[in-house]
């Protein structure tokens, strides 16, 4: 049978093959993480103590690895070094030796005994060898590739076998598909190609020169599972009133609520018409008691369809269903309203479960949409019921929790662009990736927005500009404005009426919280934050800066709950010029850190000489700069200059600089000393022949104290 299920997959090989750049979606990018992992190969050798966290980067940057087991070696890698760097350099420190897989194996199951299954470290020890040679050692995924040896029918050869002789399988495959090729007029070059064509058939969904027919049988082939569309997922809690249902639930095969005094409201009934029968059903209860049970019943009588799937909580167990049948009534006063349920065998630890399922899990009422996590609760299902060969092996298809993404360092690239050194620009890193939301302060033209939105487009990745967004607060700037709130709209026959609309935060929330994006880091740049009324502006918002895992109800859905993306990452600007900094509360500064950009301190200070340098410029610029905050002093810290005023293309003429100093930094001095100087005297003492005068003064003094220590050194018998 096997030269039949060989012919078949070549058979949909051949149309992939011609329909696909192989190349472009496959080949290119493993071969540019070998090169990587060959200079990380170097830097391992060499005994570099980054190498570990570089070969941390070189994985997580492709989808080679499932993030869990790259999480335990992570773990692994940091707690026990020494560890880690043995039990790699079987595989990096000699000749390659695919038996050394046995010892390599065994050492590293015992390092992380409970994190990594024997798939895991099959690829983690394929992606090592990609690093020596990828046209000979192709990547190998666990899940994908035992399906695709089933479907040939190699199954039988080693599939669930210690991690040697799955490897070595996986390379007879590869060499097995460039023997075929030939008669099927494919043209292959190595076994890196053959992974990427065997990985295309698995994976890639038929396009459009494939007829409906052919793509059904296809699918059918693959054993692709069919999403069922419009699925949700919901929690039903059973002690409602105090009474246990779930003996009863699954004896009976159907899931409730009491709904005693409902009335029979229709299951297509809207959430008005609940409305109305809870209200006279309930009139002894208060009405936001009223509110809350018409949203649940709606949700159980309309919301909830059959195929949709439940879970019940009991004593740290979660309970699984699919639900069966619309909702009807019953005369039984504990569990009036019903929907049948077909109720899966056993239950599921609720002790480490995925993210965010923990937190639907908290939030109250008697029924809880959970379709938020409908991704994790359908992989529940899936682990529920199965366990293959004795060992359970991770679906590669589990999707990445909502997590505070690991970000990329900082480089000497974007050192050099931005004119800063990169440990200060590591620091800015470091500082979000612990704290998720910082505040970058300081006086007026220090680059605070520049460098805001210059860091959030890098750590996003130049592929995703999209994913950081700017917003300016002001006086007049409201909640409604900020994040939710009713705006007027017109309607039908010019009917003008509200209509309930997110601002910025809650729109890039949404999309950071998207199917896909959960893994990727989003920026909100806050410019001029100190500008707003920050009570008034974040509401209740406070809490989520706090608490990134735990929910609030909100101000215009009181029935709904908001959590802040933990990849959701917050740079703020505040302008120390502008004395209302002095006003922001205690409640903001405990959930921000606070970066101070300053013309003399950190990283701000000498980045206008190292841009003129750069620039291959005179310095006078950096030395007017330099005088005129000597002038200012440290009384007026605060109000010192930043060098972004002279990095503009018009300071590079003495026309330009004339303009920069009349239209842009008096005015801006006059403000300053409104009260104590005059305008006369501020012209007089901050004027730019003023200001260059003492620029002067401060190179000559510079170059005449340099001169001096030169001829001190040169004195014979004189040591300095």
């Amino acid at each position: 049978m096997t030269d039949e299920q060989w012919t078949r997959f070549m058979g949909y090989a051949v149309k992939f093959a011609r329909n696909v750049d192989l190349d472009g979606e496959e080949r290119n990018y493993k071969l540019k993480l070998a090169e990587r992992l060959t200079s990380t190969r170097e830097a391992y050798l060499e005994g570099s103590e980054d190498w570990f966290e570089r070969l941390r980067k070189d994985i997580a940057s492709v989808n080679l690895m499932h993030w869990f087991p790259l999480a335990k070696l992570t773990e692994a890698g940091r707690d026990r070094p020494d560890e880690i760097s043995s039990i790699v350099g079987l595989l990096w420190r000699s000749d390659v030796n695919l038996e050394e897989l046995t010892v390599f194996a065994d050492r590293l199951k015992g390092l992380q005994p409970k994190g990594l299954l024997v798939g895991d470290i099959a690829c983690f020890a394929s992606i090592l060898l990609l690093g020596r040679n990828p046209t000979e050692y192709p990547p190998y995924r666990t899940a994908i590739v035992k399906k695709f040896l089933k479907l040939v029918g190699w199954a039988d050869r080693g599939a669930n076998d210690p991690v040697a002789t799955r490897y070595q399988l996986l390379l007879e495959a590869m060499d097995e598909i460039l023997r075929l090729t030939p008669k099927f007029g494919i043209k292959l070059r190595d076994r890196l190609d053959a992974q990427g064509l065997m990985w295309t058939v698995m994976n890639v969904n038929p396009g459009a020169s494939w007829s409906v027919e052919e793509a059904a049988d296809f699918r059918a082939w693959r054993g692709d599972k069919d999403k069922v569309p419009g699925r949700r997922a919901w929690l039903v809690r059973q002690g409602q009133g105090g009474i246990s249902m779930l003996q009863s639930w699954q004896t009976d095969s159907f899931v409730s609520t009491r709904a005693q005094h409902l009335g029979s409201p229709d299951p297509v009934s809207s959430l008005s018409d609940v409305q109305k029968a809870v209200n006279e059903g309930y009139p002894h209860t208060d009405y936001a008691e009223r509110k809350i049970r018409a949203a649940e019943y709606y949700r159980f009588l309309k919301l909830m369809k059959p195929d949709d799937l439940v879970l019940t909580q009991h004593e740290g167990q979660l309970y699984l269903g699919v639900i069966a049948g619309d909702a009807y009534y019953v005369e039984e006063e504990a569990a009036r309203l019903r929907r049948d349920v077909e109720w899966q065998p056993g239950a599921v630890d609720s002790s480490a479960l995925t993210a965010p399922l923990p937190r639907l899990l908290e939030e109250q009422g008697a029924v809880v949409d959970l379709t938020e996590a409908l991704a994790v609760v359908e992989q529940l299902f899936e682990e529920a019921g199965q366990i293959e060969d004795e060992e359970l092996e991770r679906d590669e298809t589990q999707p990445q929790p909502a997590v505070v993404p690991e970000l990329r360092g900082a480089s000497d690239g974007l050192a050099a662009a931005l004119h800063v050194e990169r440990d200060d620009l590591q620091e800015i890193v470091d500082l979000l990736q612990t704290r998720n939301q910082i505040v970058f302060y300081g006086p007026p033209g220090t680059g605070k927005t520049y460098l805001a939105g210059k860091i959030a487009r890098y750590l996003a990745g130049e592929e995703h500009g999209d994913h950081v967004k700017t917003v300016q607060f002001h006086p007049s700037y409201a909640y409604e404005d900020f994040f939710e709130g009713y705006r007027p709209v017109q309607g039908e026959g010019g009917q003008v009426g509200f209509s309930l609309e997110p601002g910025p935060l809650r729109r890039i929330a949404a999309e950071a919280s998207a199917e896909g994006n959960q893994d990727k880091p989003f920026f909100l740049i806050i410019d001029e934050m100190n500008r707003g009324n920050l009570a008034k502006v974040f509401g209740e918002l406070y809490f989520l800066l706090e608490y990134r895992d735990q929910s609030i109800n909100l101000q215009y859905n009181p029935t709904e709950t908001f959590v802040l993306p933990p990849n959701l990452f917050i740079i703020a600007t505040m302008n120390t010029a502008d004395r209302s900094i002095a006003m922001v509360d205690a409640a903001i500064r405990r959930r921000f850190a606070f970066v101070e950009l300053h013309p003399q301190e950190g990283m701000i200070e000498g980045m206008l000489a190292r841009y003129l340098s750069a620039q291959r410029k005179d310095p006078l610029r950096a030395q007017l700069l330099n005088a005129l905050n000597a002038e200012l002093g440290s009384g007026d810290r605060d109000l010192m200059i930043g060098p972004s005023y002279f990095m503009k293309e018009h300071a590079e003429t003495e026309a330009g600089l004339e303009r920069i100093w009349r239209y842009e930094l008096l005015p801006l001095l006059e403000e300053h000393h409104f009260g104590r100087l005059s305008r006369e005297q501020v012209h007089e003492r901050f004027g730019l022949a003023a200001i260059r005068r003492a620029a002067e003064g401060s190179v000559r003094a510079t170059d005449s104290a340099k001169e001096t220590s030169e001829e001190r050194q040169n004195l014979p018998g004189t040591l300095w």
